[in-house]
């Protein structure tokens, strides 16, 4: 018999768990944070800029005060190691950047060969194409371009489309239904949440990836 099962009804009440919900901060609220804790820094070595970008970044990509002061903190290390005067909206960008890379590369670690594959074809055809939202067809042929290039196996479609399903939960792209028009049907399309260039650079230290440079995946896109 179940403990549980004999609690009357408000006691069993008192025992359920709730899952709370936060909404994200926007970049309004970010500053306020932020301004509350740049006594970290020594007086008017951060320039106007500073505050606003990481904000904006942080709301704009995630909403969470707590990743908005790791970036802060980032920039104000990398002005640091550089013996900067000031810290500067660029150690900002740099500092998102390189926060970016390793948060897909703890993504990408220990995944499988075919998932940077994946993620090869949607970073290369954001790169070099003009569209934003790119149809499942079109990645699958850059994909299979890519594993042709380095004598990888192929998947098939639809493993190629659980793939890209992971990659939506992983947050890596963004993915939605279109409408191709009069007998073109309805497709999903996908986006890229990261930087194209950020992503081809770390799923490309991967050594099986060696033998294709950023000049080729042109030809792939």
């Amino acid at each position: 018999m179940n403990f549980f099962d004999e609690l009357n009804p408000r006691t069993k009440s008192a025992f359920q768990t709730q899952e709370l919900n936060f909404d994200p901060y926007n970049a309004n609220q970010i500053q306020e944070i932020l301004r509350g804790r740049d006594d970290a820094f020594r007086d008017g070595v951060l320039t106007d800029e500073v505050i606003p970008l990481v904000a904006a970044f942080s709301a704009q990509e995630h909403g969470d005060a707590r990743k908005a002061m790791r970036l802060f903190r980032t920039a104000g290390e990398l002005a640091d190691r550089e013996g900067a005067d000031m810290v500067e909206e660029d150690h900002v960008r740099r500092a998102q950047d390189a926060l970016e890379k390793d948060r897909f590369r703890d993504f990408l670690q220990g995944t499988p060969t075919q998932m940077k594959a994946a993620c090869l074809s949607i970073a290369a055809k954001s790169l070099y194409s003009r569209d934003d939202y790119i149809i499942t067809g079109e990645l699958y042929d850059a994909y299979q371009q890519i594993t042709n290039a380095i004598d990888m196996d192929t998947i098939g479609i639809r493993r190629f489309r659980d793939i890209l399903d992971e990659m939506q939960l992983s947050q890596v792209i963004e993915t939605k239904e279109v409408n191709m028009g009069k007998g073109g049907g309805r497709h999903n399309s996908h986006r890229l949440l990261h930087n194209p260039e950020a992503i081809l650079d770390i799923v490309m230290e991967d050594t099986r990836f060696g033998d294709i440079s950023k000049s080729s995946l042109k030809r792939f896109a």
